[in-house]
């Protein structure tokens, strides 16, 4: 029962849920990734995926002096709960910023360093434009 209830907690909080979505739209993410996409300090996030690993919902692994996380492998019946969360949180408005900043971020930064901030809110710009566009077709 101890680790059902470590499970729930750390999907009880929304910072973690934004980063289980956005580990789950690529098969690693970096944590620079994850620090600047959401724009969360470093203390922030390493708490946050700290308690998502102990929760069992994500690996890391080393890469020189940057951890990459991924999504874990996990029974059956949990693999079903984190699968229908991280369903239900893709029509969120937050969810969808923190995807589009990703896409920025993926043509404009690499992991260790830091793009430039206005080619982030140029390439959101003109990503937020492209799907206003699809929605009205």
């Amino acid at each position: 029962m101890d680790q059902t209830v470590k499970r729930l907690k750390a999907l009880s909080d929304s910072t973690r849920l934004r980063i289980l979505h956005l580990i789950s739209l690529t098969k690693e993410c970096c944590v620079c990734e994850i620090h600047e996409v959401l724009d969360l300090t470093a203390p922030t996030t390493s708490r946050s995926l700290r308690i998502l690993e102990e929760a069992g919902f994500v690996a890391r692994r080393r890469a020189g002096k940057w951890m990459h996380y991924r999504l874990r492998e996990m029974d059956r019946e949990w693999t079903q709960v984190r699968d229908h969360v991280l369903v239900s949180l893709d029509d969120s408005t937050e969810t969808r910023t923190d995807r589009n900043r990703f896409e920025a971020w993926k043509k404009t930064g690499t992991c260790g360093v830091n793009p430039d901030p206005a080619a982030i809110r140029d390439a959101i710009s003109k990503q937020s434009s492209q799907q206003t566009i699809k929605d009205r077709v």
